[in-house]
C-alpha cells in the first residue's frame, strides 16, 4: 500500500465518499477499520462523509481522522487590536464551531473520530489503531 501511495499528493477535490462505502461493503465481507484522512470542510460536503458512514457502520469500524488547521487555530485566537482581527478570529471561530459540529455528527453516527495536526498524523493513528486491537474492537 505504501508503495502506491507514495506518489500521491493531498490536492482539493470532490470525494465521492458513498461510492467509496459501497465498494468496501461489496469487497470486505469481514469486519475491519475503515480510515478516511479528511478535512471537515463545511456541512455539505462533510454531510456526505457522515451519510457514507451510515452504510459502514453495520459491519465495519469507521475511522475519521481529521487533520486540524494550524491557521485556523491561529484565526481563532488572534488577539483582537484591530477591525480586521475581529472578522479574522470571528471567521476561525466560526469554522471551528462548524468542525465542531461535524465531529459530534460522525460520533452519533457511530464513526471514531481521531483530530490532529498533519505533523502527528502517522504516530496518532497508530496508537488509535493500537488502542483499538488491544481492546478487541476489530
Amino acid at each position: 500500500m505504501l508503495d502506491h501511495l507514495y506518489g500521491v499528493e493531498a490536492r482539493y477535490c470532490y470525494v465521492d465518499y458513498a461510492a467509496a462505502a459501497q465498494q468496501i461493503v461489496a469487497r470486505c465481507r469481514r469486519r475491519s477499520l475503515v480510515v478516511f484522512f479528511t478535512d471537515l470542510i463545511d456541512e455539505d460536503v462533510s454531510g456526505e462523509l457522515v451519510r457514507a458512514l451510515r452504510l459502514l457502520r453495520p459491519v465495519h469500524l469507521p475511522l475519521c481522522v481529521v487533520m486540524e488547521d494550524p491557521a485556523v487555530l491561529q484565526a481563532a485566537t488572534v488577539p483582537l487590536e484591530t477591525e480586521a482581527h475581529l472578522f479574522e478570529r470571528a471567521a476561525g471561530l466560526e469554522l471551528l464551531n462548524e468542525r465542531r459540529h461535524l465531529v459530534e455528527r460522525l460520533h452519533r453516527n457511530g464513526a471514531l473520530v481521531l483530530q490532529c495536526p498533519a505533523e502527528q498524523l502517522s504516530v496518532q493513528v497508530v496508537n488509535r489503531y493500537l488502542v483499538l486491537k488491544a481492546r478487541q474492537t476489530l
